[in-house]
């Protein structure tokens, strides 16, 4: 259970890098004035639970519809921003997502093995109650003269 937990750690850590380079990197791009807006970093978090609705985008580029005009603009207004994504460099590097596949094997060869250890942990308990219940019933019999 610890490297589960573990694992999961190392999975979060890795998004949140994730999440916060792309910040830096729209800083930067907002710096040198490539573009024109800056989303803040709740805004991809939300992004990344999947709580907004995106418009298509190639892979690390986030493409937000926007409720408001941007500029004098009538059209609808849109912001674009990077937003690495474990998901997204898995599928433009090959060599990653191999690598990703097998830690999950491991991961679920790890998960099996725990709950393989939990049943077996429930059973020894099971045996030593059992055991614990006889022994006191054999104490506690009355003798027979």
């Amino acid at each position: 259970m610890l490297l589960l937990r573990w694992l999961e750690g190392i999975e979060q850590a890795l998004a949140r890098r994730l999440r916060n380079l792309s910040h830096g990197l729209n800083v930067e791009l907002l710096r040198l004035g490539v573009c024109r807006a800056l989303l803040p970093v709740s805004l991809l978090d939300a992004v990344l639970q999947g709580q907004i609705d995106l418009l298509a985008a190639p892979a690390n580029l986030l493409r937000l519809p926007l409720p408001f005009p941007l500029s004098d603009n009538p059209g609808p207004s849109v912001a674009m921003a990077l937003l690495l994504r474990g998901t997204d460099l898995e599928m433009e590097a090959p060599r990653l997502r191999t690598c990703r596949h097998r830690l999950q094997q491991h991961r679920q060869e790890v998960l099996k093995l725990a709950q393989q250890h939990r049943r077996l942990q429930r059973r020894l308990q099971a045996r030593e109650a059992e055991r614990l219940w006889l022994q006191d019933l054999h104490r506690n019999r009355p003798v027979l003269e």
